[in-house]
Order: structure tokens, then C-alpha cells, then sequence
């Protein structure tokens, strides 16, 4: 593009950081491995002079039988208690939903920030315009797409709210800019570029 009447933003997306998947630490386990004293005698019983004859017990000892009349009712597993993170009504969805929705609006962003780019002249960015603007969009409709839904996990889910929030003030930045380089308005193009800059290093912060 002609350097006096537009103004790209220098490699944009050269170092978008992909979001990473935490992992849960598996608990130590502390074992107890003490054996019990066993205790010893080492005292001589003693006996007495006059024998005595054997003691019988009185009462014979009857063994006793299980009671058959009362029957041990299972109880009812309960169920697991829901994590104080959620947010009441929105869709769980499993971490593979996420971590797709993310690689996608990635994707997207990559391919914008390579075409853009690319555009040496004024009229190669007007013939570039359509692309542009679709890889803005799929960027955009996905990242929004974060706020629908939401995860069990609360590290990943404050990932997602964060690019969430991020995402799309980026993708309107980026369609601002559009429109000043393809209405020829450096100033507002220098200006939006700053902004474009600025708003892909919190997005990149929020992953």
C-alpha cells in the first residue's frame, strides 16, 4: 500500500499465544506404614500351695444371631456438588469445545495479519478487502462465541471470559482500520493502527 495514504500495523499476529491447557497436579499421597508393638510378658505365673479346683461359669454364654428383621437400606449416592464458579443457565461444554473454538478464531487471525501483510499497493488491498473482511469475521463470530458457553474447570474458564472480553474490541479495531486505509485517511489509519497494536498485546496477555 502506498506508505502516505494508509498505514498497516507492523506483524500484528506474528506471536499470538496459544491458550494453554491447564493441568491438574495429582494429590500426594502420605502413607503411614507404623506396625503395631506387640507387647511382651516375661513375668513366671506363680501357683499356690493348695490346688484349687476349676471355677465353672454359672451362666452358660449363648452365642448371639444376627437380627433377621431389620434389612439395611442402600443409600442413595449423592450428587456431585456443582463448582461456585458457574454461572446459572449457560452451557457446560467439555475443554475439546473450547480449545477447538480458540485454535479456529487463531486461525483466523493468523490469516488476516498474513494477507494484510502482504498488500504492497492501494489497489491490491481493495482486491484483498473481501478476504480481509472474512477472516475478521470467522475471528470475531468465534471468539464471541466464548460467551455463550462456559467450563467446569475455573482456570480454563477464566481463560475463556478473558479472551471473551478481549477478543472482540480487537476484532473492531481491526474492521476500524479497514475502513480508514480504504477511505484513504492516513491520520485515522496511524491512529487505529496504535490501537490494533495495543488491544493484540491484551489479547495475547489473556491467554
Amino acid at each position: 500500500m502506498d506508505a502516505d495514504t494508509t498505514a498497516t500495523p507492523t506483524n500484528p499476529t506474528s506471536t499470538v499465544a496459544t491458550p494453554t491447557v491447564a493441568t491438574t497436579a495429582t494429590p500426594t499421597v502420605v502413607t503411614v506404614s507404623t506396625v503395631p508393638s506387640v507387647p511382651t510378658t516375661s513375668s513366671t505365673p506363680t501357683f499356690g500351695t493348695t490346688p484349687t479346683s476349676p471355677t465353672t461359669p454359672t451362666t452358660s454364654t449363648v452365642p448371639t444371631t444376627p437380627s433377621t428383621t431389620q434389612r439395611q437400606v442402600p443409600t442413595t449416592p449423592q450428587e456431585p456438588q456443582r463448582p461456585r464458579h458457574l454461572r446459572p443457565g449457560a452451557h457446560v461444554v467439555p475443554p475439546t469445545t473450547y480449545t477447538r473454538d480458540v485454535l479456529l478464531s487463531l486461525s483466523a487471525l493468523r490469516s488476516f495479519s498474513s494477507t494484510l501483510q502482504s498488500i504492497d499497493s492501494a489497489s491490491e488491498f481493495r482486491s484483498r478487502l473481501t478476504s480481509l473482511r472474512s477472516d475478521l469475521r470467522t475471528f470475531d463470530g468465534i471468539i464471541r462465541r466464548l460467551r455463550s458457553y462456559q467450563l467446569m474447570s475455573p482456570v480454563l474458564d477464566k481463560q475463556r471470559a478473558r479472551l471473551a472480553q478481549q477478543g472482540p474490541g480487537l476484532a473492531r479495531a481491526m474492521s476500524d482500520f479497514l475502513d480508514a486505509v480504504r477511505d484513504g485517511n492516513a491520520t485515522r489509519a496511524r491512529s487505529l493502527a496504535s490501537d490494533v497494536m495495543a488491544r493484540l498485546s491484551k489479547f495475547r496477555k489473556a491467554a
